[in-house]
């Protein structure tokens, strides 16, 4: 039986508790659902993780993932053997590796369920007046969406889901809440995580788990964010915020 975790995600303005299933025992979860998969090195560094050698398995994985480089659940053991290691950056970018080349299976869930179980700074978007850059770079993005970003503009709600993750089906009503309330004064645009198409905006604001959501001043910089499912009050937050100017 799958091993489960009650952990408390705090977001910009609130908490938000997640089930996240085999954390504490992830050796657990390569075996239950790699086995059969061919390479050396991956079985290799599936038996070192299930034995807690940790800096071995890193090893062998690594050369998986190299061998493998789409291979959705290598990277998805590596990220979990990057946490055994406390080496939270690789295991961020693993595990958002594992979620894109998963494209929505139970890879991409579990990796998804780990990001938002990580500390607070290691998956936070990029924040702050260097942020205004970042908009800068993507004038084409926000212009093919209708929207004008930075300069006195409306403020922006960048909502980053997927459709098969729970989070983000659970946060939906809440968007479209917003989208009612906030509508005239608001722009909000929905990026597609699984869409090669985002994932250069996807790495400029540094969004790793879903949802996430970024909330742009009309200076065009990041104000706050969101990250996980934690009901409306800190979306509504999040908005009033950039309503009066970030």
């Amino acid at each position: 039986m799958m091993n489960m975790v009650w952990l408390v995600r705090w977001t910009g303005f609130a908490a938000v508790i997640v089930v996240v299933a085999t954390l504490l025992v992830p050796s657990a979860f390569c075996q239950s659902k790699m086995a059969g998969q061919s390479g050396s090195s991956l079985s290799s560094g599936k038996a070192k993780l299930a034995q807690g050698q940790y800096q071995e398995a890193v090893r062998l994985l690594e050369a998986a993932v190299k061998a493998a480089p789409t291979n959705s659940g290598a990277h998805l053991c590596l990220g979990q053997a990057y946490i055994k290691t406390r080496e939270y950056t690789k295991a961020r970018n693993q595990l958002v590796l594992a979620m894109r080349t998963g494209k929505g299976s139970h890879d991409s869930q579990m990796a998804n369920n780990i990001l938002l179980s990580l500390p607070k700074h290691v998956v936070a978007p990029r924040i702050g007046a260097e942020s205004r850059k970042i908009a800068a770079k993507l004038d084409v993005f926000f212009r093919d969406r209708g929207v004008a970003v930075g300069g006195g503009a409306k403020p922006i709600v960048m909502d980053f889901y997927a459709p098969w993750a729970q989070p983000c089906k659970l946060m939906k009503p809440v968007i479209e809440k917003m989208k009612s309330d906030y509508g005239e004064q608001v722009n909000f645009v929905s990026i597609n995580v699984d869409d090669p198409a985002n994932e250069q905006v996807i790495d400029q604001y540094g969004v790793s788990p879903i949802p996430t959501l970024v909330f742009i001043s009309p200076a065009g910089e990041v104000a706050t964010y969101v990250i996980g499912y934690s009901g409306e009050q800190p979306v509504n937050s999040g908005i009033k915020k950039i309503l009066s100017g970030g």
